[in-house]
């Protein structure tokens, strides 16, 4: 039914904190100091020893790299100073929860990080607050003209390129296909026929009344495993849209969820087919419950649900550990299929002390060579047109929902400077609806709360 592929063991050690949800859990008071990771090993035991410089350096530069917990970069890292003797990479890591946090502190400090590896949607917010390096004079005509007009607008803000990507992404539907055979369900294999969620909520059900799994449909991976999560659960609502509608229309406006200017949600989170969708959302978890409203680490790999709303790295988690057969069908919509878009990148702070060499590392590590590395290792969607073109893993079931996705019903998270306080509050509307708040009064709320701080950049 499926051909799998082997997937790198490290592709669970660089994600699988987003499935150990405690570990991201958000009352932890304080980021973690960073840990020093195996990658960096080398640099640490040279900086302890006798100086001997390399022949030929004058000094040897370290570069400080903030990322999470995991592997990423750590082959770039590798061949950067092998080909680089007098720079070295000392790589400083925290939890993915604290991430965020962590940048926000020590990036506007005096002694920053010198290269950053972030969440993709706060490129805006990070280089609106002055904590990116530009990036327009380090990157090629050939570089920048390769990389994907969806990448290339996510990462530049007010015409200015702040990052040149790492990868892409796409949300899809996981599941254990030995629990769908013995309920005799067939999950859609391509986007063309992919279920409505009233389709899905039936699956889930049947998996559930047939005592199959205790969950038809797993929680959330991200952040502490509540539901709310705006990268994942504001799918639903946007799905209510329509991008083909009049402009300024009701249906137009819940597809878009922010205003063309970025002023405003107002009539775009809050409209009737925004509250609809949020009402169906409450009741799978009210009604329905069909899903959990608290974490469950490891639901659907330890076979507690059948299915996951998840992207494209949990195949590398399953291939990886599953015990199980299993398979990947399209994110279900409403009125118009939908995935979020956007993922990992990595940037230069804009007060590094070594603005060249960061910005040096920044573009060997996405050279075509290390982008085709670094899709390989981790059977991601590449940003760079010409790596995509190489990649035939995602002409393959089941690869190929997500290369069918991005391009059919993939969507940015709303771009804004104040991406920030706008995945805050609409992921803290969103668990409160799923725990049995109003939609339409907990939804006002948000929008009243958020339209006054888009308002700033207007």
């Amino acid at each position: 039914m499926w051909s799998k592929r082997k997937l790198r063991a490290a592709t669970f050690a660089a994600l699988a904190l987003m499935l150990v949800m405690s570990a991201c859990a958000e009352e932890e008071a304080a980021p973690e100091e960073p840990a020093e990771t195996a990658a960096t090993a080398a640099a640490t035991t040279a900086a302890a020893a006798p100086a001997t410089e390399p022949e030929g350096c004058a000094e040897i530069i370290t570069l400080r790299l903030l990322r999470w917990q995991g592997d990423t970069l750590d082959i770039a890292i590798a061949d950067y100073m092998e080909a680089e003797p007098c720079v070295e990479i000392a790589v400083e890591e925290v939890p993915f929860g604290q991430l965020y946090e962590k940048i926000s502190i020590v990036a506007t400090s005096d002694d920053p990080p010198d290269i950053l590896l972030y969440d993709g949607p706060f490129t805006q917010s990070y280089a609106e607050a002055g904590m990116l390096l530009p990036l327009d004079d380090y990157i090629s005509d050939e570089h920048l003209n390769d990389i994907l007009e969806a990448t290339r607008s996510e990462h530049s803000y007010q015409g200015v390129l702040y990052s040149p990507g790492l990868e892409q992404s796409a949300m899809a539907l996981f599941y254990n296909k030995d629990m769908t055979d013995a309920a005799g369900i067939e999950p859609p294999q391509n986007i063309e026929d992919a279920w409505t969620w009233e389709e899905a909520v039936a699956a889930f059900q049947k998996i559930q009344d047939e005592g199959i799994a205790e969950w038809g449909l797993a929680p959330s991976a991200f952040g502490d495993g509540t539901p709310g999560f705006a990268y994942r659960d504001l799918i639903m609502t946007r799905s209510m849209g329509d991008p083909n509608a009049a402009m300024g229309s009701s249906a137009y406006n819940t597809y878009w969820a922010l205003s063309g200017d970025g002023c405003s949600v107002d009539g775009y989170l809050n409209t009737a087919e925004a509250i609809e969708g949020l009402e169906f959302y409450a009741s799978m978890f009210n009604e329905w419950e069909i899903t959990p409203k608290v974490g469950i680490p490891n639901a659907l790999l330890d076979g507690t649900a059948a299915f996951g709303l998840e992207p494209p790295f949990v195949a590398g988690v399953l291939e990886a550990n599953a015990d199980f057969e299993w398979g990947i069908t399209p994110v279900p919509y409403f009125n118009t299929p939908f995935t979020h878009t956007g993922s990992v990148t990595v940037g230069v702070s804009a007060k590094t002390k070594y603005p060249d060499e960061a910005a040096a590392f920044v573009m060997f590590a996405t050279n075509p060579e290390q982008s085709k590395k670094y899709s390989d290792n981790y059977q991601s969607l590449p940003v760079r047109q010409s790596i995509l073109d190489q990649q035939t893993f995602f002409e393959v079931y089941p690869q190929s929902i997500f290369a069918e996705s991005l391009a059919v019903a993939g969507q940015p998270r709303p771009p804004t400077p104040a991406f920030t306080q706008y995945e805050q509050i609409v992921t803290t509307a969103l668990g409160d609806i799923a725990l049995g708040a109003d939609p339409q009064e907990t939804m006002d709320r948000a929008v009243a709360e958020l339209d006054p701080i888009l308002a700033r950049y207007c």
